[in-house]
């Protein structure tokens, strides 16, 4: 017993210390397994990807793309409460939606960028078009030429208004018409217009195409349609690049295939599980903003118009119309974004 009671203290001294140099780790925890720290680094990635396409998305000042960016966001702070409730499945699943929307994103913002370059091009276009016509007013008297001019410098100007207010489809329909007086104006004065008008005049269609491809495919998440989108772009810049060096047959050929990759991005968003996908996230946030909208007259007409919507949607998808389903999506889509805006709620 003597022997005993001497080495006690001894014992308790070694575990007391044994304690001590361990306390640190067993208030963490138990260490966290390989494979959560790579979906931890997952995560952290995906907060790096965002905030590069924030950085994008607000130099674009775009309202569909902070849209995408904030659902996007949305995505991530759900990855991250179910990482710190441990459930590893739900979280790499929504981290990897939050990049899809993200993807979505930053593709919107580089549709604008691109529709801004079409917009300058057509403005300078109708611009020369008009000073080589002033050119030749400017030898004779002739009032009703000068008339129909005078009328179509004041619509360029207005046309660059819009477009430094950043509306540009409103430049875009006033520069067209520009375009159009400024051609008549050239045919009468016996002027001819220089340039490959086929290759012009194919472009401004397929420029029109890819404005409402873009539209069409606004909040679609199939990684398909942003792929082909961007590929839509670039054929259209190889085209202009290939008329610019005079090679007119392979920049139509470029034009044919932007327009076919543009049209693929919105059957991309056609099909069956990317409908009910985007049904389902229409129909949730129209529900939670019904609830917001009490007392809001024309914010609650707006959404009962959306669930009109989005219920011809279900019959066409139960009908198997997966373009008039995608057509009545679209609807019910821009008329939620218009209900949001009359709650105060940025797009």
């Amino acid at each position: 017993m003597t022997i005993g009671k001497s080495r006690s203290p001894i014992v308790v001294l070694a575990l007391a210390i044994v304690l001590i140099l361990w306390s640190p780790v067993l208030s963490q925890g138990p260490p966290m397994s390989d494979q959560t720290m790579r979906l931890e680094r997952e995560l952290e990635r995906t907060d790096e990807a965002l905030d590069r396409i924030a950085d994008a998305v607000a130099q674009a000042n775009v309202p569909l793309a902070e849209l995408a960016l904030e659902q996007a966001r949305e995505f991530q702070r759900d990855a991250w409460d179910a990482f710190r409730e441990s459930r590893p499945l739900v979280a790499a699943a929504l981290t990897k939606q939050a990049r899809e929307r993200g993807k979505v994103a930053l593709s919107l913002s580089r549709q604008v960028e691109q529709y801004e370059g079409a917009v300058v091009r057509r403005l300078e276009r109708a611009a020369e078009m008009l000073d080589r016509v002033a050119e030749v007013l400017a030898e004779g008297d002739r009032p009703v030429l000068r008339a129909l001019y005078e009328t179509a410098r004041t619509n360029l100007e207005r046309a660059w208004e819009f477009y430094r207010a950043r509306q540009y489809k409103p430049a875009l329909k006033l520069a067209d018409q520009v375009e159009q007086t400024a051609a008549k104006l050239m045919q009468a004065a016996g002027l001819e217009r220089s340039g490959d008008a086929a290759h012009e005049r194919r472009r401004e269609a397929v420029v029109d195409f890819l404005a409402g491809a873009a539209d069409a495919t606004a909040g679609c998440e199939s990684g398909d349609a942003l792929r082909n989108m961007e590929q839509a772009r670039r054929m259209l810049e190889l085209s202009d690049d290939l008329s610019g060096r005079g090679q007119s047959d392979k920049a139509l050929d470029a034009l044919k295939r932007s327009r076919e990759f543009a049209l693929r991005a919105v059957r991309d968003c056609q099909g069956a599980d990317q409908l009910q996908r985007r049904y389902e996230r229409l129909l949730a946030e129209t529900d939670r903003l019904t609830e917001q909208a009490e007392g809001s007259t024309d914010a609650s007409r707006m959404l009962q118009q959306t669930k009109e919507q989005l219920r011809l949607a279900r019959e066409h998808m139960e009908n198997d119309s997966p373009e008039t389903a995608a057509a009545a999506l679209q609807a019910a889509y821009l008329t939620l974004q218009q209900a949001r805006r009359l709650l105060g709620i940025n797009n």
